[in-house]
């Protein structure tokens, strides 16, 4: 069985994305972790805003179907 790359077009994405953008304003600064994360999760709000800005993140998805001993074909 010879491995076939999806024949759809690829989405183009920019080379550099600023993910920073993407970061709600009201998170806040981070001043600690141990203290944010917890802070963080149990703002339903802000949980949602964080739910809105990760769905705006663009991303790039590729299926191939193939013995994944012989995927060398695979561009990076």
């Amino acid at each position: 069985m010879t491995a076939k790359p999806n024949d759809r077009p690829e989405t183009e994405l920019p080379a550099e994305l600023d993910f920073a953008s993407f970061v709600p304003v009201s998170i806040g600064g981070s001043e600690n972790l141990q203290t944010d994360i917890p802070r963080i999760a149990k703002d339903a709000a802000l949980m949602s805003e964080i739910e809105n800005a990760v769905s705006r993140i663009p991303t790039r998805h590729r299926l191939v179907r193939g013995d994944a001993r012989e995927l060398g074909f695979i561009e990076r």
